[in-house]
């Protein structure tokens, strides 16, 4: 029994790391931009200087929300 639980524990660990990698390299290959794509599926034109303050506020880890609802 225990025999079984570790080797489901190890396929469940290399399915996750596999995983991982999967997004990973699908998120650095697309050439579109995550804000951008936010932005536009949100209704919100996405301007230069709007786009930096969103990235600014990314980079302190603020509330991403509150950009979008005062650019609304």
């Amino acid at each position: 029994m225990a025999q079984i639980l570790l080797r489901r524990l190890l396929m469940m660990l290399v399915i996750l790391f596999l995983l991982s990698v999967i997004t990973f390299i699908l998120m650095h290959t697309s050439d579109s931009d995550p804000v951008k794509l936010y932005m536009i599926r949100s209704g919100i034109i996405p301007t230069p200087e709007l786009i930096a303050e969103v990235r600014a506020l990314r980079t302190r880890r603020a509330d991403l929300g509150a950009v979008f609802r005062m650019a609304a």
